[in-house]
């Protein structure tokens, strides 16, 4: 019996997470439901609509595209 694959979903998109490439000691994230921010650390897994604060310094966010996003900012998560 042949193996299927499960067919490609526009909303697989939804899920997607990125990584947190490059950040500093004062970055933080604030995720929705969450009262406040929590300090960003190097590798974390960011959402789609996460809130980044940079706090002046700059983020760098891999997209689940493979394309590598700088924040210089306060706010959400620019990947697709």
């Amino acid at each position: 019996m042949a193996k299927t694959s499960r067919p490609f979903t526009a909303g697989a998109a939804q899920n997607a997470i990125s990584i947190v490439t490059l950040t500093t000691t004062t970055a933080g994230v604030r995720r929705l439901g969450w009262s406040g921010f929590t300090r960003l650390v190097l590798g974390a897994q960011v959402n789609f609509g996460d809130l980044i604060d940079p706090k002046g310094k700059t983020v760098r966010v891999l997209c689940s595209n493979l394309v590598e996003m700088t924040i210089v900012k306060l706010g959400p998560i620019p990947c697709p």
